[in-house]
């Protein structure tokens, strides 16, 4: 594959469209190095991911986002405190080609025929709450993450499900810092039992970064 495109290994991680260019991963590994501080690893953008060199001299191979937080969890600790602008950004994403995929309402009905997820339909239907999380988690995952995305779930009253938290960052030059923070408090299970959309500009006059996560799950990632 081609090295601005990223590993095959990272071919799932919900974050890749935006990560498609050296530009890009640098800006995620200067905003992973300042998190880190000076006594943690070192991390570098390379052709399909990072590389991320501990203290001791290790060096660690990250194809995809998740895997880097991965990596650096050690050093980044618990869940990340909020999200804020007070240190200077890191740099700007890609902004990728507008893409096919369907928006779909998942609605949780004890009562209803079930509707699976399909191709076809822009509205799953679930039984329970338990069902609708195994929805959200393949539509976290290929296939599906790349031919649908979650616009609203609707009967049922779990957290996950509520109206969800609204982050904006102002400018271009803070959507790498957003995308770090977003997965590194999803990895620490801060949306666990929660719902959170995260906004940011990749360019001036461009489109919106758009992430939704619910129950732990990156339900959506694309341009709004």
């Amino acid at each position: 594959m081609c090295g601005a495109c990223g590993s095959d290994r990272g071919a799932a991680d919900w974050a890749r469209p935006f990560l498609a260019g050296l530009a890009a991963r640098t800006a995620v590994a200067n905003a992973a190095t300042r998190l880190v501080g000076p006594a943690g690893p070192r991390v570098q953008a390379r052709g399909g991911g990072w590389l991320v060199r501990s203290p001791t001299g290790a060096v660690i191979d990250c194809a995809g986002l998740g895997e880097l937080v991965s990596a650096l969890g050690r050093w980044l600790g618990g869940a990340p405190p909020e999200f804020t602008l007070d240190a200077p950004p890191s740099g700007r994403l890609v902004v990728p080609p507008p893409d096919a995929r369907r928006g779909i309402r998942v609605v949780v009905d004890p009562v209803s025929a079930p509707r699976p997820l399909v191709d076809w339909a822009d509205v799953v239907v679930v039984p329970d709450a338990d069902a609708a999380l195994r929805v959200f988690a393949a539509l976290s995952r290929l296939p599906w993450s790349v031919r649908c995305f979650l616009v609203v779930v609707d009967g049922t009253s779990e957290g996950w499900a509520a109206a969800p938290a609204v982050v904006r960052a102002p400018a271009a030059e803070y959507a790498a810092d957003l995308l770090l923070w977003v997965e590194w408090g999803r990895r620490s299970g801060m949306w666990d039992d929660a719902a959170l959309v995260v906004r940011c500009p990749l360019a001036p006059g461009a489109a919106e970064l758009d992430v939704e996560v619910r129950a732990g799950h990156v339900v959506r990632a694309r341009l709004a």
